[in-house]
C-alpha cells in the first residue's frame, strides 16, 4: 500500500515536471514572438514617421513652389482660362501657348514598398513630362481615411 502510494506520488511529481516544462516551452515561444512583433511594430513606425516627414518636406516645398509661383507666374483658373483663350479677330478662338496646370492625385495606403516606389514613379515622370506643370498631391488613405472615395 505505501508503495503504490509512492509511486502516485513520484508520477504527480513527473507529470507536474513536464507541464511546467510545456508551460515554460510556451512562455518562451510567446516572448520569441513578441519581441519579432515588436521589432517590426518599430520598424513600421520608424518608417511610417520616415514617411511623414518625408511628406512635410514634400507639402513645405510645395508650399515653397506656389508661393514662387505667386510671385508673378501663379494665376487663379478663372483668369487663367480667360488667358489661354482669347477671341480671334474671326470670332474663332485660339489656344495660346500658356501650359495647363495638372492637378494629380495620388492615392496611397500607408508606407509601404509600393506606395513609396508609385510616388517616386510617379514624381520622375512629371518632372520628365510635365515640369512645372503639375501639382501632386498625395493622399494617404492610411491616415485620411475620410479622403476615399
Amino acid at each position: 500500500m505505501a508503495v503504490d502510494r509512492r509511486l502516485e506520488v513520484e508520477r504527480k511529481r513527473e507529470k507536474l515536471a513536464r507541464r511546467q516544462q510545456a508551460l515554460e516551452a510556451q512562455i518562451a515561444v510567446l516572448q520569441l514572438q513578441f519581441q519579432t512583433d515588436k521589432e517590426e511594430m518599430e520598424r513600421d513606425i520608424a518608417s511610417e514617421q520616415a514617411y511623414v516627414e518625408k511628406l512635410d518636406q514634400s507639402r513645405h516645398e510645395m508650399a515653397r513652389s506656389r508661393k514662387a509661383d505667386s510671385n508673378g507666374t501663379h494665376v487663379s483658373p478663372k483668369i487663367r482660362s480667360q488667358m489661354t483663350t482669347q477671341s480671334h479677330p474671326n470670332n474663332h478662338e485660339v489656344q495660346t501657348d500658356k501650359p495647363k496646370l495638372w492637378q494629380l492625385p495620388l492615392y496611397v495606403a500607408g508606407l509601404t514598398p509600393r506606395s513609396t516606389l508609385a510616388v517616386e514613379r510617379i514624381r520622375a515622370i512629371c518632372h520628365r513630362y510635365l515640369p512645372g506643370r503639375y501639382e501632386l498631391t498625395i493622399i494617404d488613405l492610411y491616415l485620411q481615411p475620410e479622403m476615399a472615395r
